[in-house]
């Protein structure tokens, strides 16, 4: 699977009501881990482009060492989304990076999810899912065990979104 945009997102994005460049307050931006053999029987997850919220994804979050998963959990990152910009005829999108320090345990990352979070709302079916990401240029987080060093996602110099 290639990196892709959840339908559900992409509409967000586009009408408005995910405002890349405003996301403050209550309003932040996050990025979850979905493991490889995390979902129920021992599944990886299979990307969904009707999938709307994390509620559809949370069983596959990873659990182990270096990963507190769940709403208060250490193991979703909070990313700060960069000012959109233009690229030639494309509409760009990017974030920082984000690291798991000290990941360690028998759990393997399969994917990364961007979502955006309300802080002051724990129902994971309020937490809109906007990216789905299973490769990247520079990462060393997809098809690596964890052994106790840092976990990094560097998000691609061109961008996490691109509209084109």
């Amino acid at each position: 699977m290639a990196n892709a945009l959840f339908t559900n997102g992409k509409k967000l994005l586009l009408d408005g009501t995910i405002d890349w460049d405003s996301l403050t307050g209550p309003h932040v931006l996050k990025v979850m881990l979905l493991g490889v053999g995390m979902g129920p029987g021992s599944t990886t997850y299979s990307f969904n482009a009707a999938h709307t919220t994390v509620a559809d994804v949370v069983a596959y979050e990873v659990v182990g060492t270096g990963y507190a998963n769940g709403f208060s959990g250490s193991g979703r990152k909070t990313i700060t989304p960069v000012a959109t910009a233009a690229s030639g005829t494309d509409i760009v999108l990017d974030a920082s990076d984000a690291q798991w320090p000290s990941a360690g345990g028998t759990w393997a990352p399969s994917a990364a999810v961007i979502f955006r979070q309300l802080s002051t709302d724990a129902a994971n079916s309020d937490l809109k899912l906007i990216a789905y990401i299973d490769t990247g240029t520079g990462s060393d987080l997809f098809g690596v065990a964890t052994n106790g060093s840092n976990l990094d996602l560097i998000f691609s110099a061109n961008g996490i979104i691109r509209f084109s």
